[in-house]
């Protein structure tokens, strides 16, 4: 089995993406949820990183990223829903890569302690056994991948 330390063989940084937000409002976020992924496979919209919450007041939403050149795209097709949307069009995705990362939510701790250390707030974290990827402003970008460098590589 790989030591912890060994897990993580390197560190990506993909720039040029949108956050966008799509509030529901109502308690029917599976159907809701479908209608949202659905229209957005239907049109080959490529969205990442999507995460389904509530906030305290009962809201649902829906959070994911796109490529910065799709946000036209994907917000005209959510528009035709009922709801409203936020867009964040200036985030950055960084990520470590290597094998069992998942295995080891150390790993995700230690990821996110180097970036809040270096007073970058992640806006959402997803994980696999390859990947762990963080999104963050863009313009924290490059101190994002140069925390995450000095915290595993270095």
């Amino acid at each position: 089995m790989l030591e912890a330390e060994d897990r993580v063989v390197a560190v990506s940084h993909e720039p040029g993406h949108a956050r966008i937000t799509f509030v529901t409002g109502s308690g029917d976020v599976p159907l809701r949820g479908r209608e949202v992924l659905a229209l957005l496979a239907d049109a080959s919209a490529p969205v990442d990183v999507t995460t389904r919450w509530t906030d305290r007041s009962g809201r649902h939403g829906w959070d994911f990223t796109v490529p910065a050149e799709e946000v036209g795209t994907v917000t005209s097709l959510l528009t035709t829903l009922p709801g409203s949307l936020a867009v964040d069009a200036a985030v950055a995705k960084v990520s470590v890569v290597g094998a069992g990362l998942m295995s080891d939510p150390r790993i995700t701790g230690r990821m996110l302690q180097a970036l809040l250390g270096r007073g970058i707030d992640p806006l959402s974290v997803t994980t696999s056994q390859s990947r762990i990827s963080a999104t963050v402003p863009e313009t924290d970008g490059a101190r994002a991948v140069a925390a995450l460098h000095d915290e595993f590589l270095a």
